[in-house]
């Protein structure tokens, strides 16, 4: 009886990780490749440029007084 239980429970748990693994696989390719087209999307020489590249933030004046 525990040879049965065991053994299931060895069956479930590797069907488990090998789904896990191939899932992880795919998703760890894709943002290789994502990292990749971001760094070749922002060659540039200098560090600044990059910066200013990168920044995504919104610039609103919401009033004239200082």
């Amino acid at each position: 009886m525990v040879l049965i239980i065991s053994l299931t429970f060895l069956g479930v748990f590797s069907v488990i990780a090998l789904v896990l693994v191939a899932v992880s696989s795919g998703a760890s390719e894709r943002s290789k490749q994502v990292h990749a087209t971001l760094d070749s999307a922002l060659a540039t020489d200098r560090q600044e440029d990059r910066i200013a590249l990168t920044n995504f933030r919104k610039n609103e004046q919401f009033s004239a007084i200082p």
